[in-house]
């Protein structure tokens, strides 16, 4: 598939080549307005790319400054008329202080133009709507670096993504943001033949986990299973994350990779053929800072084999976690200097 491109009154008609330009791209979204004001490149920008067939979209750069619902009716009387292949968009990135947009700002505007699909980035759309809202709209997600988007709360996929804003064509001496549809080729010319594509399916994850409360400040999200792979984000302790591959020291996630050993299981239900022995960690809250006998040796620094021992008398039916395992070890002689383990007490 070719690049698909926004432009604004930053690229002006002197400085492109439409019939060239046209040439080298799948689709092209522009800037209609700008708080209640229409870009001043909009309707030739519209008329050049409509005449070639490129595939056209339109995006509402919205402030909080301004009316909202005067800025949703410019942007519909803006675009009224035209062939809007590639939809309509609501931009919800300002924060600065004079123009920031609130979530009221947001919700308002949404009412008003019911068809916008939502562009943002992560950051941006948790400091100005804080949570999960519009998750029913199509989603246009601004992600640089990175080799997934990381994407705002409740969504799990998206429509488009702008990854770049570098991207060189012919037909233009300057950058171009680049965008990339979520789907196959068929299902983008479904999109823009007006036929809404079928969905694509999110795959099923096997269970959840939830990060140790003792994994502070955070768990690293890396790009491969290693640790010398780039960081996607972190994990904060106590939130829960979808797994949907488990490999040797790791779970994949839906933004990349964790290390196991950061993460609890929250599913009941044992892989049958495995022998149904209890998960427990050393690092648990519960008991990671229990000293191990008269060794001033915590049970999280070199309890393991406390750990293992209570995990395989729970399996055989004497069931007694780590911390109780500890706690009699403790007083009645389980441990040799300074804190080695002693089999027969």
């Amino acid at each position: 598939m070719k690049p698909i491109i926004d432009i604004s009154f930053w690229q002006t008609p002197l400085q492109i080549n439409y019939d060239v330009l046209a040439e080298a791209v799948s689709g092209v979204i522009l800037r209609a307005a700008y708080g209640t004001g229409k870009d001043i490149h909009f309707e030739q920008h519209y008329a050049e790319f409509a005449a070639r067939d490129v595939p056209v979209g339109a995006y509402h750069y919205i402030i909080g400054s301004q009316n909202i619902k005067a800025q949703a009716d410019n942007f519909k009387t803006f675009t009224a008329g035209k062939e809007l292949k590639l939809g309509r968009w609501m931009d919800v990135e300002d924060t600065r202080n004079v123009t920031r947009l609130y979530r009221r700002h947001v919700l308002e505007y949404a009412d008003y133009v019911e068809d916008a699909g939502i562009y943002t980035g992560k950051w941006k759309w948790q400091e100005i709507m804080g949570g999960a809202y519009l998750t029913d709209r199509k989603l246009w997600i601004a992600a640089y670096g990175y080799d997934e988007p990381p994407l705002p709360v409740g969504w799990n996929s998206y429509w488009l993504w702008q990854y770049s804003s570098t991207l060189r064509l012919p037909g233009y001496s300057g950058n171009l943001d680049h965008n990339r549809f979520y789907g196959t080729q068929e299902q983008f010319d479904a999109w823009v033949g007006n036929e809404e594509p079928e969905p694509i399916p999110e795959p099923e994850p096997l269970f959840q986990a939830r990060v140790y409360s003792w994994a502070t400040p955070y768990v690293n999200v890396r790009a491969q299973p290693s640790v010398q792979s780039p960081k996607r984000g972190v994990k904060r302790p106590l939130e829960v994350v979808d797994v949907y591959e488990v490999l040797p020291d790791w779970y994949k996630i839906k933004e990349g990779y964790m290390m196991s050993r950061f993460l609890e299981r929250l599913d009941t239900q044992e892989p049958p053929s495995l022998m149904a022995v209890p998960l427990y960690s050393q690092r648990d809250s519960r008991w990671a800072n229990d000293l191990m006998g008269s060794s001033g040796i915590t049970l999280g620094a070199e309890g393991c084999l406390v750990t293992c021992t209570a995990a395989g008398l729970t399996y055989l039916g004497y069931e007694i976690d780590p911390k109780e395992y500890n706690r009699l070890a403790s007083t009645r002689g389980g441990y040799q200097s300074p804190n080695f383990m002693y089999w027969m007490f």
